[in-house]
């Protein structure tokens, strides 16, 4: 367990972490795949606030620009992947909201264990299974939403009251994913 005082360092003032260095990574950054893999990764990544997100710091008593990170400590049966799909900016006059429609890619099968920090010898497996994908289509307006689903080894699409079965597996990673559902070994 950190004491206070390793807490305030690690967040307020990593050594290893300054605003030059996260501006020079930021411009050399080139474009990766959209990929689940990729954002978890992102998600992971240690990040500092920015000037709206300050955080109060008791030991020197002022609000600072400190650093967050996410991580995974232990991994669930079933994990629900919500894809960001709809994108919101706030400007001085009005707020721009617009739908993405970028072609992330998730594969059928992942191993986690590169981002569990925390005891995975407990853990069954780290190794989940795609079993559902949500889809969306429409705009922020309205839309429609359907489903593929695993059954055994067979894939099927579900729309409305209407069922059938996937013949081409590769239908079920598309633009419209707007959520995944892995289901661990």
């Amino acid at each position: 367990m950190l004491v206070k005082k390793e807490f305030d360092e690690q967040f307020i003032n990593p050594p290893e972490w300054s605003k030059d260095h996260v501006a020079e990574n930021k411009e050399d950054e080139k474009p990766r795949e959209l990929s689940l893999r990729n954002s978890l990764i992102d998600h992971m990544t240690r990040e500092q606030l920015g000037k709206n997100d300050e955080w109060y710091c008791r030991r020197c008593k002022e609000h600072v620009q400190a650093f967050k990170k996410m991580d995974i400590w232990r991994l669930p049966p079933l994990l629900v992947f919500q894809l960001k799909r709809f994108t919101y900016e706030v400007g001085k006059w009005n707020t721009y909201r617009e739908k993405l429609e970028n072609f992330v890619s998730f594969p059928f099968e992942i191993d986690l264990a590169e981002f569990v920090i925390g005891d995975s010898t407990h853990a069954p497996s780290t190794m989940y299974e795609l079993v559902a994908v949500s889809n969306h289509m429409g705009g922020l307006g309205g839309g429609h939403y359907t489903a593929y689903a695993r059954r055994g080894n067979k894939w099927y699409h579900c729309n409305d009251s209407s069922v059938r079965e996937v013949r081409n597996w590769q239908h079920v990673i598309a633009v419209p994913a707007y959520s995944v559902l892995l289901l661990r070994d």
